[in-house]
């Protein structure tokens, strides 16, 4: 596996992955990664197999293990990344695979720079993202639980009575 380091309109160097193919005309498919995944944490099972047919890139998203840092991880600035990418590799088209959040990306890069996509694999993604709020309370549950843990546990110390 290669890693590129490729100059990113942010002034930031982005990072690119990069999984030779069986040839140098080998289709390329770009894997995308989830919320709080890494491109190699993601997906490294299945490199070697996707190999022996297709060159492989990825990117770890904004704020993602070697991302780009970022005070915001939208999926517009996160599919204007991977399409950056796309030309610094000199990539005309990729077909796109994402895994959760990175299906939003790959639908973002799709939607924002339709000629660079030649197909799209959606796995773990929602089939519509207009319920955000939603998705903000599913984000959201985590940190709830892990207050209602440390609720539950200073209950026990302090307020039940001691045997």
């Amino acid at each position: 596996m290669n890693r590129h380091q490729i100059d990113h309109p942010s002034g930031q160097k982005l990072t690119v992955y990069e999984v030779p193919g069986p040839s140098d005309d080998a289709p390329t498919i770009i894997l995308l990664h989830g919320l709080g995944a890494s491109f190699l944490l993601n997906w490294k099972p299945v490199l070697a197999s996707m190999a022996r047919d297709y060159r492989i890139l990825g990117v770890d998203h904004r704020g993602h293990s070697r991302g780009l840092d970022s005070k915001t991880c939208r999926f517009e600035d996160c599919a204007d990344d991977v399409a950056t990418a796309i030309d610094a590799m000199g990539i005309k088209s990729a077909t796109l695979a994402g895994y959760s959040m990175g299906g939003a990306i790959a639908l973002q890069v799709w939607k924002r720079h339709p000629g660079k996509v030649n197909g799209i694999l959606l796995t773990a993604t929602a089939s519509s993202l207009t319920h955000l709020r939603t998705a903000r309370y599913y984000l959201a549950l985590p940190l709830l639980l892990l207050v209602s843990m440390f609720y539950a546990l200073a209950r026990e110390a302090y307020f039940l009575p001691r045997r």
